[in-house]
Parts: structure tokens; sequence; C-alpha cells
């Protein structure tokens, strides 16, 4: 029989998380302004949108909700996030400087 690769896995309210150990980076870690020289225009965020659908929406590719959510500090994306309806988003007119300056 196969192990479910879940088996292990902790859980909270009975949801499973994945979890994994993240090595400490001896050099500290790098503090980046994700919006510095960043173009951006607001969104008003309204009930029942998505991160997903927004970046769909504005460039392209749904895979890219978590650059939204990374320069607007949403620290738990799903679901609502936290976010409540008139919440102002910035949004980079161009996900690829956000990009770039991740890669740096």
């Amino acid at each position: 029989m196969a192990r479910s690769r879940y088996s292990g896995t902790p859980t909270i309210d009975g949801k499973f998380y994945a979890s994994f150990a993240l090595r400490p980076n001896p050099g500290g870690l790098k503090t980046v302004d994700l919006l510095a020289g960043v173009r951006t225009f607001e969104h008003l965020y309204a009930r029942g949108e998505r991160l997903d659908h927004l970046a769909a929406r504005y460039f392209g590719d749904d895979g890219y909700w978590w650059v939204i959510a990374l320069v607007n500090n949403i620290n738990y994306p799903f679901a609502s996030g936290g976010l409540v309806p008139g919440t102002v988003l910035a949004i980079p007119e161009q996900v690829q400087d956000v990009l770039d300056k991740i890669l740096r």
C-alpha cells in the first residue's frame, strides 16, 4: 500500500499544511524595498476578489498572485487573507520590475 504524502505533516484545525525547515542565512536577511523605483497603480479591493484573479487581470498570469501579496505585505493570501473590502492594493505596472529586484 502506498504511503500518503501527508503522513507526518502537521495539521492546524484539521487541515494539512506543508512544512519544511529553512537553514539560517549566516549573512543575515537581505532587506529589499520592492516598490522603490517601480511604477504602481492602486486597486480598490472588493469583496470576493482573489489575488490570483487580480494577477491574471493585471499581469496576464494568475501565477504571479504572490507578487501582489509580497508588495502589499499580505502575510496570509489565501481565502480573504485578512483583506477587507476597501483596502487599497499597490499593483506594479510591470511584474518584471519586481522580479528583477528579487533576483538581484
